[in-house]
């Protein structure tokens, strides 16, 4: 049986953590900041860096409520007070021993940005982005 330290979170995780955080009261996002806090973060470290980009909570609150958490975003090289790039993600991962499975999640989570970007901008008609990812052997 997993538990919440051994976890990693899946895209279906990954959205429902995502929507905790986006909530709009502020219980939703301390269960799910200290859910993150829990969890091994070298297995996780992709997810936590694409919710921390997602969400709309305030680095300030991310370092009131999981400062160990927090501590460990800095430790990797992000500046949790500034907004993240995609690109950005790529760079911190990629010491990371798991690039290929943290690659997957990534595209996974970037095309959805991609085709919500690109219905923001009218192009209504498409109806899904897919990125191939093909690694070499």
């Amino acid at each position: 049986m997993e538990t919440q330290e051994t976890l990693i979170i899946g895209k279906e995780r990954y959205t429902n953590l995502l929507d905790m955080l986006n909530a709009a009261d502020q219980e939703n996002a301390v269960v799910a900041l200290q859910s993150l806090e829990n969890m091994d973060f070298d297995k996780n470290r992709m997810q936590i860096i694409m919710l921390k980009k997602n969400s709309k909570v305030l680095s300030s609150f991310w370092k009131e409520q999981v400062p160990v958490l927090y501590k460990k975003l800095e430790a990797i090289g992000m500046d949790p007070e500034k907004i993240i790039t995609y690109k950005g993600v790529l760079t911190l991962i990629k010491e990371s021993g798991r690039k290929q499975e943290e690659i997957l999640f990534y595209t996974e989570v970037f095309q959805e940005y991609l085709l919500q970007e690109m219905h923001a901008l009218g192009y209504e008609f498409l109806e899904k982005v897919e990125i191939i990812i093909k690694f070499k052997d």
